[in-house]
């Protein structure tokens, strides 16, 4: 109320400041259990966080495919049944 601003000597505009400053952070989404939280990307511990992930898994090697074998030809004399 303009009262309460009068006896603390404030401006509407500092008061709207003030309140912005002192008003509760949104809340965040709870972390999944399953998961580990990630570090502050700006943290210094952040690329020592990067060194000790577990390795990731060698790539199976791919096998050879085989070739397709063509249809025999007739023979030339002989006709195809």
């Amino acid at each position: 109320s303009d009262e309460a601003l009068n006896s603390l000597g404030w401006t509407t505009d500092q008061a709207k400041a003030i309140h912005a400053a002192l008003r509760t952070p949104r809340a965040e989404r709870a972390p999944s259990p399953d998961k580990p939280t990630p570090p502050p990307k700006d943290s210094p511990f952040a690329a020592l966080a990067q060194l000790t992930q577990p390795p990731r898994p060698a790539a199976k090697p791919k096998t050879a495919r085989r070739p397709r074998r063509r249809p025999r030809r007739a023979a030339a004399g002989k006709p195809t049944e």
